[in-house]
């Protein structure tokens, strides 16, 4: 058994409702873990899937040499609240259902607690992936003191948020590059393949698969919200700590639907969209450690072009000016056009917009501050060392 102090890899499967989707992600895993190795799945299922979950993951720990632990993360956020300062963490609360940046901090926390020499996150709807490639190719970049974040190249389904997948799927239609014939759900599939150029360091990777290797005094939190991994990612780079490469491996994107989604879904984006776009336009070649580039972000005017409103507005104008069909007219507007229409008849943009930087910045730098002493945390360590051991099949 892998002891938590001695790990090779650590794999760190996050899932929510989706048991069919993580027991393919599970067997993925496995397949390449050695006994050096520790699988850990942080459930924030409900309870009767939570039960299925369990069941899955006992088949698949008995038959698996590495360890495969199954934590709650209520449990977790309650243990480590008990041995700190604050009763109520301000790096545990979410901005919306949609905010997954706590549970991606409830891994960072389990990459100081279980020292592996490769932690991977991994979404449950990425499949195809090869853990033994990705630590080596990790530990090849390894160098020194300095951290390093490795990211790969996802296809199959776009990850991106409502207004650029309803962008790139309007262009593939006015390319001709779908008809009425093709399956409706290819709109927003993505092709991608080698591009023969190798390691790329490239700024931002996408958190559905991601593998590091970062000291705990290099350890900050994900921001709050939408497009936390890219402004994450981000943010190391300011930081010039933390080298951040994109890979040439491959991994799929496969969910078991596409998202449909709602008013609430792109409000949600949009905000996240903006941060990014300001944190970009703003602190692009700056070198300043996390908390200075949140602060400087807060002082930040955005830029007409980048405010939701001018994107919904370009958008909107692309679908006046098309030529679709009703079949994909009907099937844009189920996946998030009237959704995006109803938020810009609303009015909720042009009032909001101008504050959504501002109290974006007050609540990551709250986050940040309250998850900032914890990865060097030795009693935080020792709690999560000791579930992580409980929790296991």
């Amino acid at each position: 058994m892998a002891e938590v102090d001695s790990v090779r890899v650590h794999a760190v499967i996050l899932t929510r409702d989706r048991p069919e989707v993580l027991e393919r992600s599970v067997d993925t895993a496995v397949m390449k873990m050695t006994p050096c190795d520790v699988l850990t799945v942080l459930d924030d299922s409900s309870l009767g899937v939570v039960e299925e979950n369990a069941a899955v993951l006992a088949t698949v720990a008995h038959k698996s040499p590495a360890m495969v632990t199954h934590l709650i993360p209520a449990r977790l956020y309650e243990e480590i609240a008990d041995v700190t300062v604050e009763s109520a963490p301000a790096w545990q609360s979410r901005t919306a259902p949609r905010d997954i940046a706590p549970l991606r901090n409830l891994a960072l926390l389990l990459s100081t607690a279980v020292r592996a020499r490769t932690t991977v996150l991994i979404d449950d709807d990425i499949c195809g992936f090869d853990l033994e490639m990705t630590h080596k190719h990790l530990k090849q970049l390894t160098r020194g003191s300095q951290g390093v974040i490795v990211g790969v190249e996802i296809g199959g389904q776009s990850e991106m948020d409502t207004l650029t997948r309803l962008r790139d799927a309007l262009r593939r239609v006015k390319l001709r590059q779908v008809t009425d014939e093709t399956p409706l759900d290819e709109l927003f599939s993505i092709t991608v393949g080698q591009d023969g150029v190798g390691d790329v360091d490239y700024g931002v990777v996408s958190a559905g698969y991601m593998a590091f290797n970062i000291h705990p005094t290099q350890v900050f939190a994900f921001p709050p919200g939408y497009n936390e991994d890219w402004l994450w990612c981000l943010m190391h780079n300011i930081s010039g700590r933390v080298r951040v490469v994109r890979s040439e491996q491959l991994v799929q994107h496969a969910p078991p639907r596409v998202r449909r989604s709602t008013y609430n879904d792109v409000l949600f984006e949009i905000a996240g969209d903006l941060v990014w776009d300001c944190l970009t336009e703003y602190l692009s070649g700056d070198k300043r450690p996390p908390i200075a580039a949140l602060c400087a972000l807060a002082c930040h005017t955005p830029s007409r072009e980048v405010l939701p409103t001018a994107r919904v507005g370009e958008l909107l104008e692309v679908v006046r000016k098309s030529t679709l069909t009703a079949r994909l007219h009907s099937y844009l507007n189920a996946c998030g056009l009237r959704a995006v229409e109803a938020v810009m008849r609303s009015g909720e943009l042009a009032t909001n917009e101008r504050m959504i930087l501002t109290e974006w910045c007050k609540d990551a730098i709250a986050k940040h501050k309250s998850f900032s002493g914890l990865p060097a945390n030795e009693t935080v360590q020792r709690v999560i060392a000791k579930m992580t051991v409980e929790g296991r099949k």
